[in-house]
Order: structure tokens, then sequence, then C-alpha cells
């Protein structure tokens, strides 16, 4: 079984606690068409509107291997583009972005059998190695090291995950160069509930209480449920959403500081369609 890249080894845990709680008012509509697919976002925050559109096209049948490039604009002025291309010999895949920033950078996955490789590097000199290797059905273990051409490490990360069964997740994060750890779980405790919880140590200041995130879901039927959660701060995140067939997702989010209640409670929504 192969572990999936070193930054997607803690997903499930953290994909729970942080996505599909919205806090602004966001509507995402995608068109596939036979060259690929047309993405255009509006996103209204406390700050404004900003709106995006996304053209990406599938290059697959003309180079004869699973490829897609694409080009973003937003209404900051900010212009993003992608290339990536599958399979150039198999396991290997290449992306290549570059932005109207003058930032541009390169990646190399590579997958096979129990061990998944990662090369990423940036036109400002620095870069992200990653390696993540499957011991057993239960254990995943990886490390990633980012330095810059300097041959300066800026940071060394190291996780384990462990799977007991199947309906528990656990990973330990360690992060050597900030000296903090994450411990994080996930816990289906049955068919309709499942719990969620992330605590990160600063080690360079115990005195510190540790930060933490508390989460839980409640799967009404097939097309709906309901999550909550709670951090350190006091804030409070709650959510009801609701599939509308395989096309459409809807969110609904109340969000409350109860350390500030004059501040009142905030509301936010997000529509994901698909045409």
């Amino acid at each position: 079984m192969n572990p999936g890249l070193y930054t997607d080894l803690t997903k499930p845990t953290a994909d729970f606690i942080k996505k599909d709680f919205p806090e602004t008012f966001k509507l995402e509509t995608t068109h596939k068409n036979p060259y690929g697919s047309i993405v255009a976002i509006t996103d209204i925050k406390e700050g404004g509107v900003v709106a995006s559109i996304q053209p990406k096209i599938d290059f697959s049948k003309y180079i004869g291997k699973p490829s897609t490039g694409s080009f973003t604009i937003d209404t900051n002025g900010v212009k993003k583009g992608e290339f990536s291309i599958d399979n150039i010999v198999p396991g290997l895949k290449a992306i290549i972005n570059g932005d109207s920033k003058q930032n541009f950078s390169t990646e190399f996955q590579f997958k096979k059998d129990k061990f998944a490789f990662t090369v990423f590097g940036h036109n400002n000199k620095s870069y992200i190695t990653s390696l993540a290797f499957t011991i057993n059905p239960t254990f995943t273990v990886g490390i990633q090291a980012e330095g810059n051409a300097k041959n300066t490490l800026k940071n060394v990360n190291a996780t384990i995950v462990v799977r007991p069964r199947p309906d528990i997740f656990v990973s330990v994060v360690d992060r050597f160069m900030d000296k903090q750890i994450l411990l994080s779980a996930l816990y289906s405790a049955t068919p309709k509930v499942a719990v969620a919880a992330d605590v990160t140590v600063d080690l360079k200041a115990s005195e510190k209480s540790p930060s933490f995130n508390i989460g839980t879901q409640y799967k009404i039927d097939s097309s709906s449920a309901i999550k909550a959660k709670v951090n350190n701060a006091k804030k409070v995140n709650v959510s009801y959403l609701f599939n509308a067939g395989s096309n459409a997702k809807f969110a609904f989010g109340w969000n409350l500081n109860t350390s500030n209640l004059k501040q009142g409670s905030t509301f936010g929504t997000s529509l994901n369609v698909t045409l």
C-alpha cells in the first residue's frame, strides 16, 4: 500500500477539523467541457469581494500522458499558471507553477509500492524534499527537509501515522527546528458519529498552554450532516452540510468567539456547483 505524499500523511484529521466551516460567503461553480473545465469563484469577505476564474485544459490526448494546464486570475490582479504531467515514467509526476509576482517552482513526485518521494524547487533557490514509507498496514513514517542554496537547513519534520483499526487514525509530527510536537487523532465512533482532535506543544515555551482543536460530526442522513469544533482560544464553529446529489454541495456556518461575546457572532456560507 502506497502511503501517499508526505504532506498528505496527516490529511484525514486536518481536513476533518479545518474544512466545511465557512466564515465568508463563497460561491464556486465548475463548468466541465470536452477540453477540461472552467472554475469561477466569488468570495465575499469582511474586507471586500474577491473573484477569480480558472480555465483548465486537459492535454492528455495531445501528449499521450495524463496532463493538464491551468491559468488563474483574480480581482486582486494575481495571475497564476500550472502545468502537470503524470506517469512520465511509471509513478513519476511533474508539476510546474508560476505567477505574476515572478515566483516559479517545479515539483517532482514519485510513488511506487510502499514509498513516495517528493522534490520541490523554487526560483528563490529554496527546496523541500520528503519521503514517506509504509512499514505495514498499521504504521507509516515520513520525513521532510527544507533548505536553501547556502546548504542551510531551515526545517526538518518527521511524522508517524498509526492505524490500529480502520476506525482509528493517529499521527505524531515532530517539527525539530521549530521545537514543536503536533499530536492528532480521528475516531469514527459509529457510522454516524466521528470525533477528532489535535494538540500542538511548543517546547520552546513550556510555560504556554498547548494549543488545540476538538471537532465532531454527526451524519443526519446520507446527504446531510452537522459539524462543530472548538479551539483553545474559545472560538466555536458550527456548520450544517447538505449534498444535493453529486453536483452541488452547500454549507452554512455559525462562528462565535466565546471569550468576547460582545463581538457577537458571524455567519458564512459556501456553495459548490458543478455544471
